[in-house]
């Protein structure tokens, strides 16, 4: 290698620059020992590789300010920096972590290790300089790689809001000079944020519309030169009612749709059909569109205000009241997951030996643990039911709590929606299932 071209080399891998194959160009020309250089051209603003896991390190805090000047403290600024980049990142869909969410001191040395430990697959330090210079720069490794092309590509958007200094990487005795790219065992950067005792970069850093250019300044390289590896969403629905139905079925961004599924019970000879869907938060499609929905509290509130009165008119003892409220309430507890419910018409006509339901739709959105991800599932009764003290005896477990959930949260919606005549059969209806429950006897409306 002639003189000149070492120089050459040394320039473009972020190198000092003495024309020399010394220790640290001997190994960033052979070393494969640290991320940094596994993978990428050490140039341009090509991808480098998708990835999802991602820790975001706010320098200092606790005892610990950092750099001071006009009034600012670094390490207020780098925790909100790091907190938008956070929630910008999360939003792309990445896996964010961070190694401080308050005011608090951590180690240099327990920071890369939570990060190491925790499978990050790369590693981004906020900061902000000192010491009579202006304008931002970015510290990459001494190996170039990954690390230094994401280098770039965040300066090239940090010099949109300060003078730029460039890319820099910064030799130590053991290779890379700065801990938290030395010993992460990721790509790694660490960003300074202009100067804080600089009067122009202190009124920057002022401006919270410039924190928030910041942020997204290394979000946006992020995704530029790694975007994220989206691991498509699988989700099963687990609401009582899918129990009832015994579905086994997963619901994914390719597949949101659970087509019509016959229920694994028949009550009266006549068969529910399930259907489940994969909604976002904000965009339901329900099927019942000019219906009112009610949420689980309101359905406690309006049982609680007339639905238990209205069921205890059908006793035909002194039951005890709190007896029949604590098995109502157990089985309305079991909506207690779903966010919304929504019924079509429910006519119920009260019988001798018990009561028929009309065929009906209802519909139920359902929280499902992952993020804006609900699940909108749909119970269609076809044909009318006849629900007796026979059929009731020929359920299981599931079916049974299905019935009983429907015919009470059927009550309180009337509560909330219907007529008085309505509320009768309904009340009767809900009457008699906790009254198969607990061994009461109900009177029925029909005499005939």
């Amino acid at each position: 290698m002639t003189s000149r071209a070492v120089e050459a080399y040394q320039h473009d891998m972020g190198l000092d620059v003495d024309g020399i194959v010394g220790s640290m160009t001997w190994n960033s020309l052979f070393s494969t020992s640290h991320p940094g250089n596994s993978g990428g051209s050490g140039g341009g603003s090509a991808p480098a590789g998708k990835l999802k896991k991602i820790i975001i390190d706010a320098g200092h805090g606790g005892h610990d300010p950092g750099a001071v000047g006009h009034g600012l403290r670094e390490k207020d600024l780098v925790l909100q920096i790091s907190k938008r980049q956070q929630e910008l990142l999360f939003e792309e869909g990445y896996i964010v972590g961070v190694t401080r969410a308050e005011d608090n001191f951590i180690s240099l040395s327990d920071r890369t290790r939570a990060a190491n430990n925790w499978g990050a697959e790369l590693y981004i330090s906020n900061h902000i300089n000192a010491g009579g210079g202006r304008g931002a720069e970015v510290f990459h490794s001494i190996y170039g790689g990954p690390s230094k092309t994401l280098a770039e590509e965040i300066m090239k958007n940090l010099s949109n809001i300060f003078v730029s200094r460039g890319t820099k990487s910064r030799q130590g005795e053991n290779g890379d000079y700065y801990h938290v790219i030395r010993e992460a065992n990721m790509p790694s950067v660490l960003i300074e944020h202009g100067f804080i005792d600089n009067s122009i970069d202190a009124n920057i850093l002022k401006d919270q519309d410039k924190i928030e250019e910041m942020a997204r300044a290394t979000v946006d390289a992020i995704k530029a030169i790694f975007p994220p590896e989206n691991e498509e969403v699988k989700i099963k629905p687990s609401s009582f009612i899918s129990r009832a139905f015994n579905v086994v079925d997963e619901l994914s961004e390719s597949n949101p749709i659970l087509p019509g599924i016959e229920s694994p019970f028949e009550v009266g000879g006549v068969k529910f059909k399930y259907q489940a869907h994969l909604e976002k938060e904000g965009s339901v499609n329900w099927n019942l569109k000019s219906f009112q929905g009610f949420t689980p509290e309101d359905l406690f509130d309006s049982f609680a205000a007339k639905g238990l009165d209205k069921m205890m008119e059908f006793y035909t003892s002194a039951a005890d009241k709190d007896e029949v409220a604590a098995m109502s309430d157990t089985f309305l507890k079991l909506t207690d997951n779903i966010e919304e419910i929504r019924v079509s018409v429910l006519e119920i006509s009260p019988k001798l030996s018990g009561f028929v339901i009309k065929p009906f739709e209802m519909e139920f959105l359902t929280d499902t643990g992952h993020g804006e991800w609900k699940i909108r599932e749909i119970i269609t009764l076809e044909h009318e039911m006849h629900i007796t003290k026979e059929t009731l005896d020929a359920l299981e477990n599931a079916a049974f709590t299905f019935v009983a959930v429907i015919v009470i949260a059927a009550l309180c919606y009337a509560v909330l929606v219907f007529g008085a005549a309505l509320l009768g059969a309904l009340g009767f209806a809900a009457a008699f299932i906790i009254g198969y429950t607990l061994g009461r006897e109900v009177i029925s409306p029909v005499t005939s």
